[in-house]
């Protein structure tokens, strides 16, 4: 019933009057006060929290929603039984009763949508301010707890819902339950500090269920250095990261740096767990998630531990990338056989074996990964390779850092390259342990094989050889004119006055064999016969023979002498043989003193011979082991930059020492570029990287006055710049070592 209710009768005037007399003693905010005291202790004891009643002097207003009319007519009628009270509107409004009485608070991505129930218009307008709710679907109804509290209660669940990203508050009259993400890091410091803080008065937390922020991607990182176990990247809970500090138990200590976050993957606690359970077992190695993305690498120590990692990691949809294992000692095997050359033992990695595989002539079916090699593996392989290329047959071995070598030369000229190259001695870092190099089995003239008994050491001239003539079936030489029928000739200074009464002796150089310093030997002259061509042309190094022609009026001893004569150009460094017609010179220089010795004691005894051998300068010794340096290094660097990679670091260890030998020789360090980007970009990058390989030969105790360093860019190409090889090829560097320092 609505309106107004009127008392009448003698109670009702006294009431007035009483009223009336009040009115003199009291204001009129005292008697509302007083009023809306005794009425609101009426409607406790009639449980009806769901009314509010207000006075405008004497008069009261209740509001609120009920179920039926009865409920507002029994609180007005209550009301109006209170002394004092004048009249009663009772403003009451009718609706569907809940109990318990719902709210619903929820936020997505698309916003927030309310629900539920409000007690009336007014809570319906303050909810939706405070929540600009995209979709709402609240309705009034009646059963709501007292009102100041449920306010609260809403306001307490909206407070927890503003720092989420995604959840939920739900209320059932006064029992709040919470569910939901933090929309950020500061959001879920915010939602743990008020999670601490007491709920209103009258409010029963139910249920607290809080997320950290979603973390996209989610990632997670464990590495192990053999000692110590270190975890970063994301979490999902406090209790997660204790239990993965527990993996390593005493043995393994673990450092955690993780920020708790949501999104983890599916079985990402057990698969984190799996994961470390096997990073340790590596002699060092690291596992990451990154979303649905899991990998695992590392060194493991035995075939049998990566097998065992490997299964376990695809267990739990791991990519597996493990470095192959450590053996001990480590060996490297190259046999030649016939025109290939078998490679057997470890290489360190993939590319190693895919790069000796590439290689014409070899085959590399044999090699297996594995890690423990020397630090100069690489340089050794090449040099166990080079030198098999000179063999017709043999072996070469690197057996940790144990150089070992045994085999035939394939030629008189190879023969002389090898024991340069072991005089030359093994790369920095490696040693010779053991060389046995046999002589090339040719016959020079006939080029048949046969098995002379000649010392190793020092080559003898080959006995078996004969004058021209009986070599080979050829047309019968011509006798040599007399000087006077051959004009073409000229004889000597000095000789013009001779008696020849004998066969003419040919006074002009007849025969020449040039060696210069790191080079190959030129052919030049005549020689008795054609066969006598073609062994020259092999055994100085398979070098063209265009420079050659057949002649005759040779001397009987021509061809041994000739053999002896190359057999010991071919031992010194540089040198010139050559034949007059008459006499033998032979001139040159050699790496040491023994070298020396040893090619003086090969030359023939006979009269004839003018020899002057002399020590090659330690300028010219530098010079050649820093060439040979370059031809089997290359200084590496970072795509891009001037910083030397890791892999280059010995290499400049083996040529710092090579650099003391002539420690006060001037060595320009040239920068090169290929063509990519522009010039002036190429420019400046040569120029840092020349001066890298300085800040590096100086750090290796090189003086730095003795070093220039110099780019040139890309304007020196070797090769072409419009492909991978020739570009490969136009980054360099180039060193040169000058004769003195300035």
């Amino acid at each position: 019933m609505g309106g107004v209710f009127l008392r009448w009768g003698v109670p009702g005037f006294v009431t007035v009057v009483g009223g009336t007399a009040l009115a003199v003693l009291m204001t009129g905010e005292n008697i509302a006060a007083d009023l809306t005291s005794r009425t609101g202790a009426a409607l406790a004891d009639a449980r009806a929290s769901w009314v509010s009643v207000s006075f405008d002097g004497r008069d009261a207003v209740l509001t609120g929603t009920a179920a039926t009319p009865q409920m507002a007519d029994e609180l007005v009628a209550r009301v109006a039984a209170v002394h004092g009270v004048r009249s009663v509107t009772s403003a009451v409004i009718f609706a569907e009763h809940a109990s318990p009485f719902p709210f619903v608070a929820r936020i997505d991505a698309a916003g927030i949508a309310i629900s539920g129930g409000v007690p009336d218009e007014a809570a319906r307008a303050a909810i939706a301010r405070a929540t600009g709710a995209a979709a709402d679907d609240l309705r009034l109804l009646s059963g709501a707890p007292e009102r100041a509290a449920w306010q609260q209660a809403v306001e307490h669940g909206l407070a927890f819902l503003a720092l989420f990203d995604e959840g939920e508050v739900r209320l059932a009259d006064l029992t709040l339950s919470v569910d939901g993400r933090a929309r950020s890091a500061d959001a879920w410091d915010e939602l743990n500090r008020l999670a601490q803080a007491a709920a209103p008065a009258g409010v029963r937390v139910a249920a607290l269920d809080l997320a950290p922020p979603l973390a996209t991607p989610f990632e997670w990182r464990a590495s192990f250095d053999g000692a110590r176990l270190t975890v970063s990247g994301h979490s999902p809970s406090e209790d997660f990261v204790d239990r993965l500090r527990a993996v390593g138990g005493d043995a393994v200590p673990v450092s955690t740096s993780l920020v708790l976050a949501s999104g983890a993957p599916a079985r990402f606690e057990a698969t984190t767990l799996s994961l470390l359970e096997n990073l340790i077992r590596l002699e060092q190695g690291t596992a990451t998630i990154s979303d649905g993305q899991v990998r695992l690498e590392g060194a493991p120590a035995d075939h049998q531990i990566a097998a065992e990692i490997t299964v376990a990691a695809n267990e739990v949809g791991a990519d597996v990338d493990l470095a192959p294992p450590r053996v001990a000692p480590y060996e490297f095997t190259a046999i030649r056989r016939g025109d290939a050359v078998v490679l057997d033992g470890y290489v360190p990695d993939a590319a190693t074996q895919a790069r000796l595989d590439a290689l014409d002539g070899i085959d590399a079916s044999g090699l297996e990964l594995a890690r423990g090699a020397p630090e100069r593996f690489q340089s050794g392989v090449d040099f166990v390779l080079e030198a098999l290329s000179r063999m017709s047959a043999g072996e070469g071995s690197l057996l940790g850092t144990a150089i070992s070598l045994s085999g035939r030369a394939a030629t008189t000229a190879d023969l002389a390259a090898l024991k340069t190259s072991i005089a030359l001695g093994a790369p920095q870092g490696l040693r010779l342990a053991v060389t046995e190099i046999e002589p090339p089995l040719l016959d020079p003239l006939a080029n048949t094989v046969a098995e002379p008994d000649v010392d190793t050491a020092v080559p003898e001239p080959a006995p078996e050889l004969a004058p021209a003539p009986e070599l080979e079936p050829e047309p019968e030489p011509e006798p040599v004119p007399e000087p006077a029928a051959e004009p073409a000739v000229e004889l000597a200074p000095g000789d013009e006055q001779a008696a020849a009464p004998a066969p003419a002796v040919v006074r002009e150089i007849v025969f020449a064999a040039t060696k210069p310093l790191g080079g190959s030997i030129a052919l030049a002259g005549k020689v008795p016969a054609e066969p006598m061509i073609r062994w020259l042309g092999v055994v100085a190094g398979k070098v063209p023979v265009d420079g050659l022609a057949v002649g005759a009026g040779f001397p009987d001893d021509f061809i041994p002498s000739a053999n002896a004569g190359m057999r010991v150009l071919l031992q010194l460094a540089d040198g010139r043989l050559a034949f007059d017609g008459a006499a033998w010179t032979l001139t040159g220089r050699t790496l040491s003193a023994t070298e020396r010795e040893a090619a003086l004691a090969a030359l023939p005894t006979a009269p004839g011979w003018q020899v002057d051998v002399t020590l090659l300068p330690e300028i010219d010794i530098c010079r050649m082991k820093v060439e040979a340096f370059a031809a089997r290094n290359a200084i590496l660097f970072q795509s891009g930059s001037a910083r030397i990679t890791a892999e280059s670091e010995p290499a400049l260890d083996e040529l710092a020492g090579y650099l003391a030998i002539c420690p006060e020789a001037t060595v320009h360090v040239e920068g090169h570029t290929d063509a990519d980007g522009a010039a002036e970009l190429n420019l400046v990058l040569s120029v840092a990287r020349a001066e890298a390989v300085v800040n590096a030969l100086t750090a290796r105790g090189v003086r730095a006055e003795r070093l220039y360093a110099i780019g040139y860019g890309e304007s020196l190409p070797v090769a072409d710049n419009d492909t991978n090889r020739g570009k490969q090829a136009n980054r360099r560097i180039v060193f040169t070592v000058l004769d003195e320092h300035r």
